[in-house]
C-alpha cells in the first residue's frame, strides 16, 4: 500500500463521515474508545513477550456488546470471520489494491496461527483472542468475550510497528491520517457488529 494511495483512501473517506459519526456509529451501533488499551490482552502485551521486535507506536482499542435475543455463546474464529467478510473492509481492499480474499475464502478459513487473510497473518491466537499481522507492519486485534448467555462483547484494535514507512510520515500528515484512522477504525467494528449479528446470532 503506497503513501498516496493512503492518503487518497483517508481523505475521500472523510467526506461525509464525521457528520454521521456520532448518531450511526456511537449512539446506533454503541461503539466506543477503550481508554484502558487493552493492556492486559494479546495487543497490549505484545512489545513485553517480543523484545526483539519494533516497538508500536500507539495502540487503539474499541468495543461495542450484542444483546442477544435467546441464550447462545460464540467464538473468536466467528468473530474473525465477520471482521474479514464486512463489507467495509472488503470495499478498502478493492481500494487499496490489496489482496482480495472472497468471502468463501473466508468462511472456509480456520484462522490458526499461520493461516492468511487478505493481506493479513495469524501471528497470536487463545480461546478469546487473535492477532494478525501484515507485511507491512501493521497489527490487527479482535477479542471476543461471552459476558452471559444473553450478552457478547466485541472488541477490535489495532498498532503499526515503528518500522513500518507509514510511522515515518511528517508529523501534520501523520496527525490527520490519525484522526482519521480512528474514525474508520469505529465504522470498521460498527459494520463487523452487523456481519457478526445477520450470519451468527440466531433470532
Amino acid at each position: 500500500m503506497s503513501i498516496r494511495k493512503l492518503l487518497t483512501f483517508t481523505t475521500g473517506l472523510t467526506l461525509g463521515a464525521v457528520s454521521a459519526d456520532y448518531l450511526l456509529v456511537k449512539k446506533y451501533y454503541n461503539v466506543n474508545y477503550c481508554y484502558e488499551n487493552a493492556e492486559h490482552d494479546l495487543l497490549g502485551t505484545f512489545s513485553q513477550r517480543n523484545p526483539s521486535e519494533p516497538s508500536l507506536c500507539g495502540i487503539d482499542h474499541y468495543r461495542t456488546f450484542i444483546e442477544l435475543p435467546k441464550d447462545g455463546s460464540f467464538t473468536i474464529d466467528q468473530l474473525a470471520n465477520s471482521f474479514f467478510s464486512n463489507p467495509l473492509f472488503r470495499t478498502q481492499t478493492r481500494i487499496l489494491d490489496s489482496q482480495v480474499t472472497s468471502e468463501q475464502q473466508v468462511d472456509e478459513c480456520k484462522f490458526d496461527i499461520g493461516d492468511k487473510v487478505s493481506e493479513f497473518k495469524v501471528i497470536e491466537k487463545n480461546q478469546n483472542e487473535i492477532m494478525f499481522r501484515s507485511s507491512d507492519g501493521y497489527l490487527l486485534w479482535l477479542k471476543l468475550a461471552n459476558e452471559s448467555n444473553k450478552k457478547v462483547q466485541l472488541n477490535f484494535g489495532s498498532s503499526m510497528m515503528s518500522d513500518s514507512p507509514h510511522a515515518k510520515l511528517p508529523p501534520v500528515v501523520d496527525k490527520i491520517i490519525l484522526n482519521l484512522h480512528f474514525l474508520y477504525a469505529r465504522y470498521l467494528l460498527a459494520f463487523t457488529k452487523k456481519q457478526f449479528t445477520s450470519k451468527f446470532v440466531k433470532q
